[in-house]
């Protein structure tokens, strides 16, 4: 092997030794015949070499006679000239004990012989003791990156030189070659250099002629350089905005920490203070970039934000502030004065009143409304022209018309409130009518039909005056004891006739409708009969307290009689999670509506679902899929969803008791989690197909609250709250929590075996979504990270295994927007790009 220069004396003397003879020769003389004469001793090996601690060699003595014939059976003793480098047993075995030479001398009848041992550690393992994935700012020592050198059996490898070599990231070591102890131990002291990020490597080797090739003779270390502290706060946004009073701008206030060299800083500390609202500390992300929501409140003063950066250098810029200047948009019109159904013709009518709400539900003051008549012969009072009139509204966003005077002659007449300019009104129908004498029922009085279900016969009244005339333009309101009707109000034709459609209450038995006009009452009487398992729409009636939320199912007859308690103590969950109670609406849709073979007829309080059960794709794949379908315009909440569960993994739902979870999460959906978000301005940085390096998340105030309470505080990777970005495909992205951090909570895209608790964030997010949630029906659940933090690690994570993965489950067909009496204003798609919708 090649010797280093250090060893140039012991390698001078090694070849004298290695080529000294182990022969004695020795003479004598004897009168008598003494047998043979000892004359050298041969040995082999004739040298000896070590590149081990506890390494062994037995040697293999013989004694010669003076012709060179080996003596028989001689007795050897064997002695080490430096027990301290290497020993000898009695029976000739050699054992390396410490680096250096020695002899180990061979007797045997006077005879000497001689075997020079050399014994030089190698370095056959290198192994890193301390110092891995450090992290300094630039610029600064990593604490001693310390590591140890064996020699082939597993000895400490003394006073080998170990060279060092910064690779990459510009830094340098206080020495670039060590020799390692008597432990085999040596440490390199590195100073990081001026290049920000992970980019920092050093390799640390054992010097080649001192390396054994079988072992891992080289080690490469890493380490990451903070860009230092915060010098600079750099505002990204304008610092002067605008934005709707009482309701989040629309992008957040961003803004980059840097350091001196203008290199982003990540996990600055930045303090937000919102005036006279509120105090936040975000961290900066790797860009040195924060994010603030700004909700403004209900003022039209100017509002300001003030950014300050924590721990920063003294003297440099680290506080920016933004002055937001709120403006109102009228958003709608509401009546606030409700004349009667009809009046004798040439009443005086009090003043028709209005009042003017912005896009925040707040009143706006100060704003001109215009009256105007569009149809009929009624007239304002003392108004130039009698048809049209203006007016301001006051502090509390109301304004009235002028006093109003029916027409002589009976006759409707339809006014529109509105703003100038806009598509924000309201219609008053102001009716002149004689007095109603009777109502007849021309049609479908008597019928029977299943409870629950509309009456195959439309209801037909008509409305008759003095001397038995119809009356025409009467209104004729509907009331139903049970159940509902299509039209509650109608207003007659020239034959004085009023039609609506009447769908059954829930129980059996004589129920009655109540036709009015005028002060005179007709009733129109049904029998409801009891339905049997499979009559299309049939689902069971919940007694909830009205407060609730209200949900419906309507069962489709797919829907297994074993399925329906399941799905039905789901639904219950949710109506006791959500307490507002919503307007009731009535609905009179078309039978496509929500994918559905029966017509929407009838008022919904809160919401209604369908629940089916079809063949989707298969075993596997998407397990069932929900949303709303019929939203309101008013908040957007949901008022008729869909679910739907494939037929063939219904029966694996059933056996693993996994049901339950499933109907929990998809009517989540139903309600609007995941499904409405966009419409509510929650979403942020939504991916369009698996990118976990885009920091989607649901930005509702509420759920980020309730998140950091149960340990999100220690999630760093981006903005709470964090929403599935990199797995389970186009149905899950966007619109489920992100499983790698929330695991087994009960709306991730993954269902698993045991419990899915339902988690304060997820109820908090309903409340971000409008509702009114009562947090104590939560579950109990907290964060653990523990498949975040091996999947920041490179680690394959674990936690779905078996159970549901849920899929494409996010409904993706057409959404109607209804008005608060039911009428549908517009549609709306949520496909994602490029996925066409289900059937």
């Amino acid at each position: 092997m090649t010797r280093p220069p250090w060893s140039a004396t012991l390698h001078r003397r090694a070849p004298a030794l290695a080529t000294a003879l182990a022969v004695v020769l020795v003479a004598g003389c004897d009168l008598t015949d003494p047998g043979p004469v000892p004359d050298a001793i041969e040995v082999e090996p004739t040298t000896i070499t070590f590149d081990a601690l506890g390494a062994q060699q037995r040697l293999d003595p013989r004694l010669l006679d003076t012709q060179g014939a080996e003596i028989p059976d001689p007795a050897f003793e064997f002695e080490s000239s430096d027990p301290g480098v290497a020993t000898v047993s009695p029976g000739g075995q050699v054992i390396a004990r410490g680096n250096g030479t020695t002899e180990i001398r061979v007797r045997s009848r006077g005879i000497t012989g001689v075997v020079p041992v050399v014994i030089e550690q190698s370095g056959a393992t290198l192994g890193l003791l301390s110092g891995r994935d450090q992290a300094r700012e630039i610029g600064q020592s990593l604490d001693p990156v310390r590591f140890q050198l064996t020699d082939p059996r597993g000895n400490p490898a003394e006073g080998i030189p170990l060279i060092g070599e910064v690779t990459s990231g510009g830094g340098w070591l206080e020495a670039d070659t060590i020799l390692t102890d008597a432990e085999g131990r040596g440490s390199f002291t590195w100073t990081l250099g001026p290049e920000v990020g992970t980019g920092h490597s050093l390799r640390v080797r054992v010097a080649m002629e001192r390396s054994t090739p079988t072992g891992e003779t080289a080690v490469t270390v890493t380490a990451r350089a903070r860009p230092g502290s915060p010098a600079t706060l750099d505002l990204l946004t304008p610092d002067e905005i605008s934005g709707h009073r009482g309701l989040p701008l629309p992008e957040p206030v961003r803004a980059r920490v840097l350091n001196v060299f203008d290199e982003p800083i990540e996990g600055a500390r930045v303090r937000v203070h919102i005036a006279g609202r509120s105090t936040t500390t975000l961290e900066s992300d790797a860009d040195g970039g924060v994010a603030a929501e700004w909700p403004l409140n209900q003022s039209l003063e100017p509002q300001t934000l003030r950014m300050v950066v924590l721990d920063g250098l003294d003297g440099g810029e680290l506080e920016r502030q933004v002055r937001a200047t709120p403006f109102s948009t009228p958003e709608r019109l509401v009546s606030v004065t409700t004349p009667a159904s009809s009046d004798p013709p040439g009443t005086e009518l009090p003043p028709l009143g209005v009042r003017l709400l912005d896009r925040a539900e707040l009143p706006m003051a100060d704003t001109e409304l215009r009256f105007e008549v569009t149809s009929g012969v009624g007239r304002f009072i003392a108004t130039p022209d009698g048809t049209s009139a203006s007016a301001v509204t006051d502090g509390v966003g109301e304004a009235r018309s002028p006093a109003f005077r029916l027409p002589d002659a009976p006759g409707v007449t339809r006014v529109d409130a509105r703003v100038p300019g806009t598509e924000v009104s309201v219609e008053f129908v102001l009716t002149a009518q004689l007095p109603v004498d009777r109502i007849e029922v021309v049609s479908g009085d008597g019928q029977s039909a299943i409870e629950g279900q509309i009456l195959g016969e439309p209801i037909t009244v008509e409305v008759l005056g003095e001397s038995g005339l119809p009356l025409e333009g009467i209104p004729v309101r509907f009331s139903a004891e049970r159940g509902g009707v299509e039209f509650p109000l109608v207003i007659s034709d020239e034959g004085g006739r009023a039609t609506t459609r009447w769908r059954l209450g829930w129980g059996t038995g004589p129920e009655t409708v109540w036709a009015e006009a005028d002060s005179v009452v007709r009733a129109i009487t049904a029998q409801a009969l009891p339905f049997s398992e499979g009559d299309p729409g049939v689902h069971t009636p919940r007694d909830l307290d009205p407060s609730t939320h209200r949900i419906e199912l309507v069962f489709g007859d797919a829907v297994p009689a074993a399925a329906r308690p399941i799905l039905q103590a789901a639904a219950d969950r949710w109506s006791r999670a959500i307490t507002g109670d919503l307007p009731p609406i009535f609905l009179n849709l078309h039978a496509e509506a929500c994918a559905n073979d029966l017509p929407l007829l009838g008022t919904v309080d809160d919401l209604m679902i369908f629940v089916q059960v079809q063949e989707i794709d298969g075993v596997g794949g998407t397990a069932a899929y929900a949303g709303p379908c019929v939203i309101r315009s008013a908040g957007a909440f949901p008022v008729v969803g869909l679910t739907v569960f494939d037929a063939a993994d219904l029966d694996q739902m059933m056996d693993e008791e996994l049901l339950h979870d499933v109907a929990l999460h998809e009517f989540a959906h139903a309600l609007g989690f995941g499904t409405i978000w966009s419409l509510k301005g929650l979403l942020r940085n939504p991916v369009e197909s698996s990118d976990p390096s885009v920091d989607t998340h649901f930005s509702g105030f509420a759920a980020r609250e309730a998140f950091e309470a149960i340990g999100g505080t220690a999630y760093t990777d981006g903005n709470p709250v964090p929403v599935e970005n990199e797995f389970g495909g186009l149905g899950t992205l966007n619109g489920h929590w992100r499983w790698s951090v929330f695991g087994s909570e009960v709306m991730t895209g993954f269902i698993s075996p045991g419990t899915s608790p339902l988690s304060t964030v997820t109820l908090a997010s309903f409340v971000d979504l409008g509702y009114q949630v009562d947090l104590t029906e939560a579950d109990l659940f907290s964060l653990s990270f523990a498949d975040y933090l091996a999947l920041r690690r490179g680690e394959p994570a674990t936690g779905h295994e078996g159970g549901i993965e849920l899929g494409d489950d996010l409904y993706r067909g057409p959404v109607l927007v209804v008005g608060p009496e039911g009428e549908v204003l517009g549609e709306l798609r949520g496909d994602p790009p490029g996925t066409p919708p289900r059937p």
